[in-house]
């Protein structure tokens, strides 16, 4: 399936954002320009919920185009997409924190942190018994990803007609067991999170999607200010009403993809190569900038320029972004990129490469033997 225009430059912008939120909550770096700069880039705080969206969205047209998947083998290609990178930058991390503690002071990663992190499995962090978090810490949301691939693997059991009714099943059944049971631990809390309905919402639209329906350019225009005047006052009402998230988030969110899609089948969007790249490397993006800032905050405190303004702040939200989005990029080009082709290729029927071989020995020249 070929990508979609939209999403890609969604995952872009998403990704910045992202970077630009948690950069401007560095309060020991912004200071009293703390409060301003997270206010601003505070939408970047409903970033996760147009990814979940988008994941829902893109698995369900994309298996349905391959007219389904073994369950297995449906698992092991997702596990294997996006496994291989986190499990080397959560590596690189928990050996760096170990061995250069003065770099990340608040990280204390323990054998079990490590091995539950690399696992996908939902544990309150050793650095911060309060949080569900693993060493990279927003490793979380793969961890919400992982539970949906599940809930995705057992509807490939059934008929194609009946995957959304499952999914829809297993999803709003473990919401509902969530209220009843208001469980404390950390798996618990996890797969009964109402942010999960995100995943849904994606998969129901890919189903509407698949079945042809579209709305005019007007229509989805309108549909998509409305989404982010929702978005902004969804961001401000989740911080008052936390157990309603999924709701004041996971709506707008929905309708933002709607739109952008939608606007994407009536040609309304334009090849820009540099958002195309980004959105490309969104995933390396989102891993990588953790570090990235808290490099660049210890490069800031060790010269003149923290000195707490809004502008000091401001400079530091903006290295933040610049910096990180460029080093993502790299690792999707050195690190990620090679690996998703040399994980595809080792994943492939050994029918399709062996065809794949007898294209490349026939299309082969003499300087490439």
């Amino acid at each position: 399936m070929r990508d979609i225009l939209s999403v890609v430059y969604l995952r872009a912008i998403c990704a910045v954002l992202i970077v630009l939120f948690h950069a401007a909550g560095r309060d020991d770096i912004t200071g009293s320009g703390n409060s301003k700069l997270e206010q601003f880039f505070s939408l970047g705080a409903s970033r996760v919920d147009i990814f979940f969206v988008i994941s829902g969205f893109v698995l369900f047209i994309a298996t349905a185009s391959r007219g389904g998947e073994a369950p297995y083998a449906f698992l092991l290609r997702r596990v294997m997409r996006i496994a291989p990178l986190y499990w080397l930058f959560t590596l690189a991390l928990a050996f760096a924190a170990l061995a250069l503690p003065k770099f990340f002071p608040n990280l204390k990663p323990t054998a079990q942190d490590i091995a539950l992190s690399l696992l996908f499995v939902p544990h309150f962090s050793a650095s911060r018994p309060d949080k569900i978090w693993p060493i990279i810490v927003q490793g979380w949301a793969l961890n919400y990803e992982v539970i949906f691939y599940l809930v995705f693997a057992v509807a490939l059991f059934a008929r194609r007609a009946n995957w959304l009714l499952i999914i829809a099943a297993l999803l709003t059944g473990s919401v509902l067991v969530g209220m009843l049971l208001k469980p404390s631990s950390a798996v618990g809390l996890t797969v009964t999170d109402p942010v999960l309905l995100e995943f849904l919402g994606g998969a129901a639209f890919g189903q509407l999607w698949l079945k042809g329906w579209r709305l005019s350019r007007t229509a989805s225009w309108g549909l998509l200010i409305l989404a982010l005047a929702g978005l902004a006052l969804g961001t401000w009402a989740a911080q008052i009403w936390v157990p309603l998230r999924a709701a004041f988030l996971g709506v707008p969110a929905l309708m933002i993809v709607i739109a952008c899609v939608m606007l994407d089948a009536d040609r309304a969007w334009r090849k820009r190569p540099w958002l195309q790249e980004i959105g490309q490397a969104s995933y390396s993006i989102y891993l990588i900038h953790g570090i990235v800032i808290s490099v660049v905050a210890k490069l800031f405190q060790s010269t003149e320029l923290t000195d707490g303004s809004l502008a000091s702040g401001l400079l530091f939200v903006t290295v933040c972004g610049a910096t990180a989005t460029l080093a993502g990029i790299a690792a999707w080009r050195i690190i990620e990129k090679p690996l998703a082709a040399y994980t595809k290729a080792a994943l492939a029927p050994p029918q399709s490469r062996l065809i794949q071989e007898a294209v490349s020995e026939r299309t082969e020249t003499p300087y490439q033997r």
